[in-house]
Formats: C-alpha cells, structure tokens, sequence
C-alpha cells in the first residue's frame, strides 16, 4: 500500500475529535475519519488524574517504558479545544502551501528570534533604502534573498550578502529592504535559496548554536532550559510579520504658486489609530493616521 506521506516532503496534518469522529485530514483534505465508539456519541476526551508530560516530537510509551522519536522535521504545531471544521483546515494548510514542493532540508535554515534579535527589523518605510539582517545557517556561497508577501502583493530584495562564515557554512545574511509598492501593509517574511534556477523556501526554525543561548542536553543541568539568554526563548516558527509603513500629512494649499506644502506629519502608528491636535491661526485641526493591514 502507498504510504500516506512521501518522504523528504513537507507535509500539513491536522487531527480532529468532535465528540463522535476522528479524522486525519493532510495537506487540507480528509484521507481517515473514524467512529470511535457503539453510540451516537463518545464524550469528551478522557485526561490522567495525575501530572502526566505532553510530549512532542516522541510517543512516551507508559507501559514498556521507552520512547520513541519521531523520525524527521516539525515546523509547528498548535493544540485546539475544539474540533476544527473542513474550511478551516483547508485554510490554513494554503498558508505553507510553498512548502510542499521543497524537500526537507536541516542544513540550512534561518531563525526568528528576539534576542539577538533575527530579523533585526520588523518594519521599515515603503520607499526605505535601509538593510535588514538575519540569522542561521546558510551555505557558503549560495544565493539568498527576502521575500515580503501579503496576499498576492509580493515584492523581493536583491540577493543577500553572507556574514560569519566557518568553512562552508555562513551564520548571517544581510539583506536590502526592497521598495513596497502596495501602501501601509503588514507582511509575512521568509527567506529564500536559489537551487536549480529556481527559488525554494528557507526552513524557519530554532537556532542549535552555543551563539544563540542553546544549551546541549548532555552538558545541560536538569533545572537549565534549552535556550539561556533573556528573550532567546521566543525562538518560534510561526509566520514574521514585517510591516511596511507610510507617514500621513496635512497639506496647505499655497494660493500664489497653487502647490500643495505639508504643514504637519504624524509617523504611522502600528495596530491602532493615531492622532495630532493642534491650532494654527486660530483654527484648530484634528489630524488621524490609521490603515488596515489585511490581515
């Protein structure tokens, strides 16, 4: 029988319980659903009355008492206290849907990060020739770029210059901040590699060098976390925002050369409304900055 998965691909698998059916769903589509029980339905879920560990990435099997790993890569996962439904899932699996196409890699990867901080920017102005950096791991001599994409709004940096190489592997990119042609907008950031004339989707993931906090678990006490340094610990794969901002301006119109003069400005203000009052020959103004991101 064909395996469910091919092997070295991405993969998008959700697992559902409604109170009477199980279901597999992968890459947005239902392949397994199950009756769990005789009666209509089955209850809820059933908890151990004592501590019991959530593991992730490993069945900790309680009766033989081993472990076993899982056997290849996890981006992400998230738990639900609910049941999703089939336009759910399917929405969601079309968010890495670029990744199904590219083969696991765990060699090269980039990292989002808040301390150091990865990417060392989060927003910058539309028309802003200003560089942003990235940590990771990245090959020496590959060709890199950024990636900034809202919907089917895309814009791309120029190829990225590598830092902190040893031998054949580079630690940082360093990457121009392409112009954002599309207004205030906030966007998802990813790195890219170009391989075989094509460009593929860098993984995303932890950083596993003693320069980013990681402890090693054999040199590791049991009371030390994984990632020591303030902040490193918010090591995520979830999606980067990166907003692009525009600045918003009252102008006068200027009677004898009939051109429009800013007369104040307010900065963009992010995830809420901003505003500036104040009086000029004795008329007051109330000037507002606000935008909607799409998301």
């Amino acid at each position: 029988k064909r395996p469910m998965c091919d092997q070295g691909q991405w993969v998008h698998i959700v697992v559902t319980y409604d109170g009477k059916h199980s279901s597999i769903s992968l890459n947005g589509h239902v392949v397994a659903q199950a009756h769990l029980c005789e009666f209509d339905t089955c209850g809820g879920i059933l908890y151990p009355t004592s501590a019991t560990p959530l593991v992730i990435g490993a069945y900790d099997n309680v009766i033989t008492g081993k472990i076993q790993g899982h056997v290849g890569s996890i981006k992400m996962l998230r738990i639900y206290s609910l049941a999703l439904d089939a336009e759910t899932i399917y929405r969601k699996s079309r968010v890495y849907v670029s990744l199904y196409s590219s083969a696991v890699s765990d060699k090269t990867f980039w990292v989002a990060q808040t301390s150091p901080a990865s990417p060392s920017l989060t927003s910058a102005h539309v028309s802003s020739s200003t560089h942003i950096q990235v940590s990771g791991m990245f090959q020496y001599g590959g060709v890199y770029r950024c990636e900034f994409k809202n919907g089917n709004e895309t814009a791309v940096s120029a190829s990225a210059v590598l830092s902190e190489c040893a031998g054949d592997m580079c630690f940082k990119l360093e990457l121009p901040v392409p112009t954002w042609r599309f207004g205030h907008k906030a966007t998802h950031m990813g790195i890219q590699e170009r391989k075989a004339g094509s460009w593929n989707p860098v993984w995303q993931r932890a950083c596993m060098r003693a320069g980013c906090g990681y402890v090693p678990p054999l040199v590791r006490p049991s009371s030390v976390p994984a990632f020591l340094q303030e902040g490193v610990r918010m090591v995520t794969g979830n999606l980067v925002k990166f907003t692009f901002t525009m600045p918003s301006a009252l102008y006068r119109l200027d009677e004898a050369t009939r051109q429009l003069q800013v007369t104040h400005s307010i900065s963009s203000v992010f995830g809420a409304a901003g505003s500036h009052y104040f009086v000029q020959d004795d008329r007051h103004f109330l000037l507002v900055a606000n935008y909607w991101d799409g998301q």
